[in-house]
């Protein structure tokens, strides 16, 4: 705790590792188009009501 850099790294706040050149950043995260949030964000409220795990994965 008394480390602030520790705890930044801990919680994510600094990127892991940079993406070699050439590569975007962001491709290295999930693609927002990926299935499991497309099928999150079309889904019911009664549906996401019956799976919070899918709305925490969001």
């Amino acid at each position: 705790m008394s480390n602030a850099e520790d705890c930044c790294q801990r919680s994510g706040v600094q990127m892991p590792t940079p993406p070699p050149s050439g590569y975007n950043a962001w491709d290295t995260l999930p693609s927002p188009r990926t299935p499991r949030t497309t099928r999150s964000s079309v889904t019911s409220p009664d549906e996401i009501s019956l799976s919070p795990t899918d709305g925490l994965a969001l």
